[in-house]
């Protein structure tokens, strides 16, 4: 089993047999949470307080993965304000990275695919309530939700953020 411990700042895998602690993978901030497991299940994305340093805003946040096999703890997104809920595509290549805020809106939410390396990162979506992207099967559409006045529903959009759809 793993999981991220927002409490304890640090990503574990724990033996679901015995309960023990495999491994631990601390992280220099304050939290961690939002798991996501890779197609293959070899690899687990969450997001990370671990950039953060004092004085930094609270949701300043990063996406970060680890092995199932070994901590190997690697940053994957950089520069988003606060990224958390994320989704992996079908073939395990991209990744829709929910993020929140920036300097010019803080409280924008915003939708980002971007490969696993964090480049190529290409912003599809906006919304001011709830996103929680998750692809098709195929890969061609990315789902999220809008939870706000009229514009509420379930949108679909294509990962190059073309053809925007409320289902």
């Amino acid at each position: 089993l793993y999981a991220p411990r927002p409490s304890f700042a640090d990503a574990t895998a724990i033996d679901a047999n015995t309960g023990q602690i495999r491994w631990r993978s601390p992280v220099d901030g304050f939290r961690s949470d939002h798991a996501a497991l890779s197609p293959d299940g070899t690899t687990v994305l969450f997001s990370s307080s671990r950039h953060c340093r004092p004085g930094c805003p609270l949701y300043q946040t990063e996406v970060h993965s680890v092995n199932l096999d070994g901590p190997n703890l690697r940053p994957v997104t950089s520069g988003l304000w606060s990224a958390y809920g994320k989704a992996w595509s079908p073939d395990g290549s991209r990744l829709a990275v929910e993020s929140q805020g920036g300097t010019a809106d803080p409280g924008l939410l915003r939708i980002f695919i971007t490969a696993l390396n964090g480049g190529n990162r290409v912003q599809v979506a906006t919304a001011s309530r709830s996103l929680s992207p998750d692809w098709s099967p195929d890969g061609a559409r990315i789902a999220y939700a809008v939870v706000y006045n009229a514009a509420s529903g379930i949108y679909s959009i294509r990962p190059d953020g073309t053809d925007k759809r409320l289902l």
